[in-house]
């Protein structure tokens, strides 16, 4: 394997650029589509009618995020916005054990009755905490339910 110092010369000789690896990733980022659109369809809710739109994700099988969208987005300043991290027992079947159902139903709640704003799954890396943490400030009112009281901050 070629050090640092005959990369360097090997690319002087044949007039090749050298990048880091930040630099190649910071690249790919900004020119490769990794998030692709499947499906989309009405969907009449106990909240309200919207919109709900499948996506897949190149490079990782079986992540399929799904979205809600009410109303139009653009249409306010600050749209409501769950993240949310499903879990099949507490959505669903309304497990005990989980509050993710009793999270997702409050936040559709205050979505419908505001007339705007997005659901979605939850995009987590293996490992990474349940929890949101690190939000940067964005142009959204991000839900933040807790089976006590519901917020948006």
């Amino acid at each position: 394997m070629a050090g640092r110092e005959r990369l360097h010369t090997i690319a002087a000789e044949f007039g090749l650029p050298i990048l880091s690896i930040e630099a190649l990733i910071k690249y790919r980022r900004r020119r490769e589509k990794l998030v692709h659109r499947l499906a989309e369809a009405e969907l009449s809710t106990r909240y309200g009618k919207g919109r709900i739109i499948g996506y897949g994700v190149d490079h990782e099988q079986g992540n399929n995020p799904i979205v809600f969208v009410m109303g139009d987005l653009k249409s306010v300043s600050a749209p409501l916005v769950r993240l949310h991290s499903s879990f099949f027992m507490g959505d669903l079947v309304e497990s005990l054990r989980s509050d993710s159902g009793d999270q997702l139903h409050l936040a559709l709640d205050m979505i419908g009755r505001e007339g705007v704003g997005a659901w979605s799954t939850c995009l987590r890396r293996r490992g990474a905490s349940k929890r949101s943490r690190g939000l940067r400030p964005s142009p959204f009112r991000i839900i933040r339910v807790t089976t006590r009281s519901p917020t948006s901050y």
